[in-house]
C-alpha cells in the first residue's frame, strides 16, 4: 500500500483500486489503525491515540485536494 505522508505520530496510506467510499488509511506508532472517509473527514472503521487522530484530522483538512487527487490517482492502479 503506497504511503501518502508520514507524519510525527501516524503514517496516511491508499491503497490502488480500492472500495468506495472515497477513504484512507492510516497507522500509529502503536499500530492502531483507523479509516478516514475522504469526503467528511469521518471515521469509517477503528481509531487512533488522540494526539496522532488530532495530527491525522490536522493534515488531512490543509490538505484535502490532494488526497482527493491521490484518490483518483489510485483508482487507476497507479502506486
Amino acid at each position: 500500500m503506497p504511503t501518502i505522508v508520514r507524519l510525527q505520530h501516524c503514517i496516511l496510506r491508499m491503497y490502488p483500486y480500492d472500495h468506495d467510499p472515497p477513504h484512507f488509511h492510516a497507522v500509529d506508532k502503536n499500530d492502531k489503525e483507523v479509516m478516514i472517509d475522504l469526503r467528511d473527514l469521518s471515521v469509517m472503521r477503528g481509531g487512533l491515540d488522540r494526539r496522532a487522530m488530532r495530527e491525522l484530522l490536522d493534515w488531512a483538512e490543509a490538505n484535502r485536494e490532494g488526497l482527493w487527487e491521490n484518490w483518483e490517482y489510485q483508482q487507476r492502479g497507479n502506486e
